[in-house]
């Protein structure tokens, strides 16, 4: 089971160590009840009782708008109530305010993780590892992260090199020997899970990883394994089903099928949907005689991995389809595409993918409601895809709607804050909105990002004249003028 991993950590609520707010002209007393809200608020979170954790959150920011314990306590509160977007853009707000602030960081590195925005988590995490070179989490969860991705050898350089620069506790240890393993260097795993178990002493995750390691190694005794790996399910090891499928495989490979059933039959409650557990319970009671239970067992592993076969043409289906009606609107045969898309939304109602691609082409063919309405529903149905809230929001900025429009470019920017072009539009919806001051803080965010366009300049040059600053706004008109003056 060298593909046995634990699962990425959950977001865990990052605060500063010290809760104490700075008393300028407030009177120590309110001070003091500031505190005592922020420690309602954690142990609110601490006893899961989210709304009551975020109503004490919200309190101190009412006070102290800039709190950064309160921010990503907040944000925590409302990552845990199913709103990751509101919980990011507070972990930006909370970064922002503490550029240097490595909790900050990491907060928003885990909510830009539970997000699936992997590749911008692992920078985030780069610039945690170089605010705090000794944090475990710059090293761990990026590992984590780089390790679901498919890149097992970079985790495993990275946190090689956390142990270099003397880095050390158990979880870095279990997750490098985890990833030696799934890379077939089981050998190494064996022996940093040794000296990581004589150097800190036992813990689930060491033994687990040990007891792996020599499941994985070419010796015919795997009695010692076998050990390793119940004491690790003792410990209270993650993922205990996949520890009792492991265990099981290599009772039936000792020949020790009997032992292996109570095993499998626990694996299987844990693990209803494996099609590997099914088989592997089958594989013992037919070795101990029991036809029946194999046939049961056999007969619900044909139907799991006929169920992951049919899924995988179901996504070669859909894949083919978008293909298609992708290449139909590239060569401008919108209705044929729009057609093809609508047959594929008749058997696929609830595809994300299919429903953007549509509102893509009705806003070519003009049809803006429609389009709207079609790209409101991808974002429903994905929240944490950022091309639905940018384009949502780039539509209703261009059908006259700049309040509905900048809510939407906001969570297309919290999602990537490196998307220039979202920032031209929220310095255009700003501008209509008759917020001039706005607008020229998107819009000079957007030129610091590379964007750039003759609109951009046009609008960025009319909102500085409305603010009196007419050199700067001469300054860009001229930057316009170049931008459409026709080549030489």
């Amino acid at each position: 089971m060298h593909a046995m991993y634990r699962a990425l950590p959950l977001l865990a609520l990052v605060l500063t160590a010290s809760m104490t707010f700075p008393v300028g002209a407030r009177v120590e007393s309110q001070t003091d009840l500031l505190n005592q809200k922020l420690a309602e608020g954690i142990q609110a979170l601490e006893s899961r009782d989210f709304d009551r954790a975020a109503d004490a959150f919200r309190e101190v920011l009412n006070v102290a708008p800039d709190s950064e314990p309160a921010l990503l306590g907040l944000s925590e509160a409302l990552a845990h109530q199913g709103n990751p977007l509101a919980a990011l853009a507070l972990a930006r707000q909370a970064q922002e305010i503490a550029p240097h602030s490595a909790p900050a960081a990491l907060a928003v590195a885990r909510h830009l993780a539970q997000l699936d925005a992997s590749d911008q988590a692992l920078e985030v995490l780069g610039v945690l590892r170089a605010l705090d070179p000794q944090e475990i989490q710059g090293y761990l969860f990026p590992a984590l992260l780089l390790r679901n991705l498919g890149r097992g050898d970079e985790a495993i350089k990275l946190l090689e090199q956390a142990l270099e620069l003397g880095v050390r506790e158990p979880r870095l240890e279990e997750e490098l020997a985890l990833l030696l393993i799934a890379a077939d260097r089981p050998g190494e795993a064996q022996r940093r899970a040794q000296e990581a178990l004589a150097r800190y002493g036992e813990t689930a995750g060491l033994q687990l990883a040990l007891g792996l390691a020599m499941a994985a190694t070419d010796s015919q005794d795997k009695s010692e394994a076998i050990s390793r790996l119940g004491r690790a399910l003792e410990l209270g090891a993650p993922e205990p089903g996949k520890v009792q499928l492991e265990i099981g495989s290599l009772l039936i490979a000792a020949g020790r099928a009997a032992e292996a059933i109570e095993l499998l039959t626990q694996a299987a409650e844990l693990e209803p949907d494996s099609p590997e557990v099914f088989y592997k319970l089958g594989a013992a009671q037919r070795a101990t005689g029991d036809t029946a239970g194999a046939r049961e067992s056999l007969s619900r592993f044909q139907e799991l991995k006929a169920g992951a076969e049919r899924q995988e043409r179901l996504e070669l289906e859909i894949g083919t389809s978008l293909n298609e009606a992708q290449t139909l609107a590239s060569s401008n045969r919108l209705a044929e595409a729009l057609e093809r898309l609508d047959r594929l939304l008749q058997d696929h109602p609830d595809e994300a993918r299919v429903h953007t691609l549509r509102a893509k082409v009705l806003y070519s063919l003009r049809r803006q409601g429609e389009a709207l309405a079609a790209i409101e529903r991808s974002r429903q149905l994905d929240p944490t895809q950022i091309e639905p809230n940018y384009l949502e929001g780039m539509f209703l900025l261009h059908m006259n709607r700049p309040a509905e429009a900048r809510v939407a470019l906001l969570r297309a920017v919290s999602l990537d804050p490196q998307l220039g072009e979202a920032y031209v539009l929220l310095g255009g919806a700003a501008a209509k909105l008759d917020h001039p001051a706005e607008a020229a803080a998107y819009f000079e965010r957007a030129l610091e990002l590379g964007a750039d366009s003759p609109s951009l300049r046009l609008g960025y040059s009319a909102v500085l004249e409305s603010l009196g600053r007419l050199e700067e706004s001469a300054q860009q008109d001229e930057a316009y003028r170049r931008l459409v003056q026709p080549p030489q």
